[in-house]
């Protein structure tokens, strides 16, 4: 219990590491106003990944419960169900981040410090594969396997130290999205390789593929929109988002999906 307690304590502690990293070091290396942008970008990011952390952590209950049975069909069963979900939000994120993410940015902050347009869309496509990292470094703790867990966060965490020293110094706040981003690829990809030697993880390919197509449809629209007239960001963000639920709910697949979803969040 308390070799599980100590790995499971610096395993967080590096999550956190990783997550702030970015942002401590653009404070040293850059200007007070590029870390100013950067943290507002990089906390609307932390709202999506607050609210799938959600999702995880009622899934590592189950996982931890079943897999201490010996139930591991059941826990493939509950992964392939939680995957289903997992990036309902973060799809239209990215795809929206991709043409208001700057009119958001610059609503939230101002003119003065909008540095680059491809920051936040950067770590938007970042966040679809933190979102899957998150989840197995939770279905592999609640496996009991905490210490596979610490030596693959603290892995991803070295390595975003390094690429954001090395892009930060040469690229800016670009290079800090880059680097958060491909930390959280290679999480994904060790955390993947792991929970497969433990689980048969079955990609729900159809519920995703589905979410996928909603959010180019908003895409579109969004574009469309916006060459023909100027909204105000909030209303884009409405449309949007009123566009990608609309699409779900016309496929009965992914209508039942979200009145599922609506019925446990109520």
């Amino acid at each position: 219990m308390l070799g599980f307690a100590k790995y499971y304590m610096i395993n967080v502690v590096g999550m956190k590491v990783f997550y702030y990293a970015d942002v401590v070091l653009i404070g040293i290396l850059m200007a007070k106003s590029s870390v100013a942008y950067y943290e507002v970008a990089w906390r609307l990011i932390l709202t999506v990944i607050t609210l799938n952390s959600i999702i995880a952590n009622t899934l590592f209950s189950y996982v931890s419960n079943a897999s201490s049975q010996g139930d591991y069909k059941s826990v493939s069963e509950d992964v392939k169900h939680v995957l289903s979900y997992i990036f309902i939000i973060p799809i239209p994120v990215f795809f929206g981040s991709i043409v208001v993410g700057n009119d958001v940015l610059t609503f939230l902050f101002t003119d003065t410090y909008m540095n680059s347009k491809l920051v936040l869309p950067i770590l938007a496509f970042g966040l679809l594969f933190q979102t899957l990292y998150h989840l197995f470094s939770k279905i592999l703790v609640g496996l009991d396997k905490p210490r596979s867990a610490f030596y693959a966060t603290l892995t991803t965490v070295l390595c975003n130290i390094i690429l954001n020293i090395l892009l930060i110094s040469s690229e800016g706040i670009i290079g800090a999205a880059v680097a958060t981003t491909v930390s959280f690829v290679l999480a994904y990809v060790i955390y993947y390789k792991l929970i497969g030697h433990e689980l048969n993880i079955e990609i729900p390919y159809r519920s995703v593929s589905i979410q996928l197509i909603a959010g180019i449809l908003m895409f579109i629209l969004l574009i469309y929109v916006e060459t023909i007239s100027s909204l105000p960001v909030m209303f884009s963000i409405l449309l949007g988002g009123l566009a990608y639920v609309s699409v779900l709910g016309i496929v009965p697949h992914s209508r039942n999906q979200l009145l599922n979803l609506a019925s446990k969040s109520i």
